[in-house]
């Protein structure tokens, strides 16, 4: 299976967008950018690492993403039990152990869902996993607040990384101020401090790109 090949630049580890939660993540706002499919991390984006607990209001967000046909798949680096809990009371598929930012459970999960990558968006809460991993397979990426500040040990290390190698991170839209933040070569963000314009998403039809492929297609064209 061929992957796109790219070198760490500072544009790999910029997200599209950042917003303060998943629940800003409305069906409205995806259907209206011609997005139909979610690929969602679970630690401290779906359910906070503190409490351990999904919440009422992210039952209610993918209840609503549901009735609203937008497909979703749980990608998660952990392979406990626990995420399959939780992808069992939520009702959506899991790729478990997925070793992001590595490309091929991003691959894993748009053929689980049938979904394009075009009509597809990453949300996570970690720039060196799950923005990483959306970049490298180029699918478009939400970066959320963390739930919690209660974190592993490595991943401490990678959000000292995040501020470190990429600055301070891009603040979040306040909800109902969902806009893209433009990704920019790497010595106009350097020039500019990183205050990159903010653009609307276009909507990309599902029509692009046919469907990625399990391993007879191996369909990888589009985007």
């Amino acid at each position: 299976m061929e992957l796109p090949v790219k070198l760490p630049t500072p544009e790999l580890l910029t997200p599209d967008l950042c917003l303060f939660g998943v629940e800003d993540i409305t069906p409205e706002f995806l259907r209206s950018r011609g997005f139909s499919a979610l690929i969602v991390d679970i630690d401290n984006t779906l359910v906070s690492r503190e409490t351990g607990e999904i919440t009422s209001a992210a039952f209610a967000w993918m209840s609503s993403l549901k009735q609203a046909g937008i497909a979703v798949c749980l990608l998660s680096n952990n392979w406990h039990e626990v995420v399959h809990d939780y992808a069992a009371r939520l009702e959506v598929p899991l790729v478990s152990k997925a070793l992001k930012p590595l490309p091929i459970a991003y691959i894993k999960a748009l053929v689980t869902m049938g979904a394009h990558r075009a009509t597809t968006a990453v949300v996570g809460d970690q720039v060196f996993t799950d923005i990483l991993g959306a970049r490298l397979c180029v699918i478009p990426c939400i970066l959320v607040e963390p739930l919690s500040t209660t974190d592993l040990w490595y991943t401490r290390i990678f959000r000292l990384l995040e501020q470190k190698l990429t600055g301070q991170k891009p603040a979040a839209q306040k909800p109902g101020e969902q806009k893209l933040l433009e990704v920019k070569p790497a010595e106009q963000v350097s020039a500019e401090q990183k205050s990159a314009a903010q653009i609307p998403l276009e909507q990309k039809p599902a029509e692009q790109e046919p469907a990625v492929q399990g391993p007879a297609g191996q369909n990888r064209e589009g985007f």
